[in-house]
């Protein structure tokens, strides 16, 4: 886990949330980053129902299962992986 994972950890622990987490670069750290955040909010018993991993090609259905709310009340957090999202359709330079 890197430290700005550590930190995130940590502030999620002392109660302190923020509602989206970015993680870019190197898509093994970036996976396991996730999961460390992922851990820190949700208990791994409610994982099964609290938490949806989806592909860049369902990430337009992302707002709407945001908008869902978790069956068992809670937090919810929906994971996207290898997004295309916010990459460049410009080549700079």
């Amino acid at each position: 886990m890197t430290d700005a994972v550590g930190k995130i950890v940590a502030d999620i622990q002392r109660g302190k949330r923020a509602g989206v987490y970015l993680l870019v670069g190197d898509e093994f750290l970036a996976r396991e980053g996730a999961q460390a955040i992922v851990d820190a909010l949700i208990p791994k018993a409610h994982q099964p129902l609290s938490v949806e991993v989806v592909s860049d090609d369902e990430a337009a259905t992302v707002p709407a299962r945001l908008r869902m709310v978790p069956l068992f009340g809670g937090v919810k957090v929906v994971v996207v992986h290898d997004t295309r999202a916010f990459a460049s359709k410009q080549n700079v330079g």
